[in-house]
């Protein structure tokens, strides 16, 4: 009997397998059977058994298809070779193929730009007569000729008449297109009065229609501007009844706000303003009243109707965006006069007026900003602030935000930043968004103090409502708001806190740039307004500048020559002289014997430490005579009216 060897019977199985995987693999078939995978596995017990081997079978996947399977690192690297090479080949030649084939870039625009133009040239005469299309063609090549600023006198007069005999008939027809309106534009604006009296009887009887047109509004525009007196007449006359229509239009309104703005004189800005009263003003003027409360006033059963009229034009206004104009912020400002005139004339039922004019406040809060420029929206901006809540305030000065600068440099806007400082309790907010702003570095600082309005503001808020610096009239614009019922603070505390915080920023710049302040007259006139109010808070910020400044005085010059000599330099130092121990720091930086005799040569010298020694520091006074003790004999020299009145002063003390 055979005795059985497991180990050989397991290695004749695998070698007569593996024979079949390479018969197979030779002749290119596939494997779809499943394959036994044999694992030995060895276990060490304690058994007899201990020597025999366990085979284990376990079914797994079948195997790939022979593209799929497994290659050499040798096979694998010649095959990426040979794929990379035949794609970089195949991409020279799509690159050969697309330039040999493809038009340039500059070719594919031109050829778009044709495509375009011929599309619109097909749709232009769909949409008009064919006789219409080639009178445009026709009059837009003379009109290139004509535009050029070579083209001769001659040539140009000749051009025109042509060009008036090509559209004559048909203007109409073409001056509602974007491109042929240029045409009749020219021909108003280059021809002679003949061209443009033909232009205007062929159009007179549609001024309002070309009014509304988007392009043909233009036309109506030249016509104002370089036509006939008759002509411009004409014009006011068709817009006449409707001002406060066309107002609302947004093409309309270029038209009538440059007839009001531009071409009116005040008879007729006040006819166009009372169309806005209500439909009887459109036709029946009252020329002799300016206003819309002499206008109540006259007739105060009208009073009521006149206020609603004004209500909804001016809430249509603002909703249609339509407050860039200056003819609508004159009547906005008109709505809050008759507002207040209502208010101050119904002192015991007026709760309804007064939340209308609430709401009219509140409409404006953003709109503001858009209107301060002119004079009447100043002038309603003020307004706003005035009798506005501590709400509507403090979002009409955010609404400022990043225009603080601009609205400074205004000759209307600076007064409506100077009644927010005049007015606002919240000193806060008016110092940061305000100051914050103007003092916001030393280049923004130097175009404010450089510009003479936006000067007023920096000055209003160290002075206050001073006559030295300030007109009374200037002054009775900012007193209008005195009394308004929101603002609560005493002013005292208001224009004290205001200047701490403005000093704060200030007077460093002055300090660094005290040789530019000291080269201009309008400068150091300015720098006696920051110094005029001096007190506890802003001493210590100024101080350090009017030592600066006592330097500069007390360099050596010769007389007739100095910069103490100037008019300008006279004036401050006689306004600062007793601020801030001033006089100490002068008498301090006077070391040089030369510069104390070449101030007693001069006038506006001497006349200095006579100041001096009329101040009611007796400290001063002995400082002066010690200093000019040595000089006694030089004075008595002098022949200016100066020194012969100091000299008269020390021979008494």
């Amino acid at each position: 009997m055979a005795v059985l060897n497991p180990k050989k019977d397991l290695n004749n199985s695998m070698k007569s397998e593996s024979k079949k995987i390479k018969k197979r693999k030779s002749s290119g078939g596939g494997d779809d059977s499943p394959k036994i995978k044999v694992k030995r596995e060895e276990k060490s017990v304690s058994s007899p058994k201990k020597d025999k081997i366990k085979v284990k079978q376990e079914a797994v996947t079948p195997k790939k298809s022979p593209k799929h399977e497994s290659k050499t690192p040798e096979s694998k690297k010649k095959n990426k070779k040979a794929n990379l090479e035949q794609k970089i080949k195949d991409k020279k030649a799509s690159l050969i193929e697309k330039k040999k084939g493809k038009p340039s870039e500059t070719a594919t625009k031109s050829e778009a730009r044709e495509k375009q133009k011929k599309l619109r040239d097909e749709r232009r005469k769909k949409d008009k007569k064919p006789e219409v299309v080639d009178l445009s063609v026709r009059a837009k090549q003379v009109w290139e000729e004509v535009r050029r600023e070579d083209c001769p006198e001659d040539k140009r007069n000749t051009l025109l008449k042509e060009l008036l005999g090509l559209v004559k008939g048909n203007v109409a027809k073409i001056i509602y297109a974007h491109d042929t309106v240029r045409v009749i534009e020219c021909l108003v604006a280059l021809g002679d009065e003949s061209i443009r009296d033909a232009l205007y009887e062929e159009l007179k009887e549609d001024l309002i229609p070309l009014a509304k047109s988007k392009y043909a509004s233009f036309f109506v525009q030249k016509l104002v501007r370089y036509g006939s007196k008759e002509q411009r007449e004409a014009v006011f006359k068709a817009l006449e009844g409707r001002v406060a229509d066309l107002t609302k239009h947004k093409t309309a309104v270029v038209l009538v706000e440059a007839c009001y703005n531009d071409f009116s004189n005040a008879t007729l800005r006040n006819r166009f303003l009372q169309e806005f009263f209500g439909p009887e003003f459109r036709h029946f003027k009252e020329e002799n009243l300016r206003t819309v409360v002499q206008l109540m006033e006259s007739h105060p059963e009208k009073a009521r109707d006149i206020v609603k009229h004004l209500a909804v034009n001016v809430s249509t206004l603002i909703t249609k965006g339509c407050y860039n104009h200056s003819l609508v912020h004159t009547v906005m400002y008109n709505y809050m006069l008759a507002l207040n005139k209502r208010i101050a004339d119904s002192q015991d039922n007026n709760e309804k007026i007064l939340k209308e004019r609430s709401e009219f406040i509140n409409q404006l809060r953003d709109v503001l900003v858009h209107i301060v420029h002119s004079q009447d929206g100043a002038r309603l901006a003020r307004h706003a602030i005035w009798h506005g809540t501590a709400k509507d305030r403090k979002a009409i000065i955010k609404s400022f935000k990043t225009f603080m600068v601009k609205i400074a440099q205004e000759e209307h806007g600076h007064l409506v930043l100077i009644a927010i400082l005049d007015s606002v309790d919240d000193t806060k907010l008016t110092s940061k968004a305000i100051l914050g702003e103007l003092t916001a570095n030393d280049e923004v600082m130097e175009a404010v103090i450089s510009n003479e309005t936006s000067r007023k503001v920096i000055t209003y808020t160290m002075v206050g409502r001073s006559k030295t610096y300030f007109h009374p009239d200037y002054l009775a614009n900012i007193a209008a708001g005195d009394g308004n019922v929101v603002s609560k603070k005493d002013p005292e505390i208001r224009h004290k806190e205001l200047r701490s915080d403005l000093s704060e920023a200030i007077f460093p710049h002055v300090c660094k740039n005290m040789d530019g302040f000291l080269e201009d007259n309008a400068k150091i006139l300015f720098l006696g307004a920051l110094y005029q109010n001096l007190d506890a808070d802003t001493q210590v910020h100024a101080r350090q500048s009017l030592m600066a400044l006592a330097e500069k005085i007390t360099q050596p010059f010769k007389p007739g020559s100095g910069l103490i000599e100037t008019p300008a330099m006279h004036m401050l130092l006689k306004k600062i002289v007793d601020k801030c121990d001033f006089y100490q720091m002068l008498l301090d930086n006077l070391t040089d014997d030369e510069v104390i005799k070449a101030y007693l040569a001069c006038n506006r010298g001497s006349f200095l430490f006579v100041t001096i020694l009329n101040m009611e520091s007796e400290a001063a006074k002995k400082a002066l005579k010690a200093k000019l003790k040595p000089f006694k004999n030089y004075l008595k020299e002098q022949t200016n009216k100066g020194a012969m009145i100091l000299n008269e002063k020390l021979s008494k003390m």
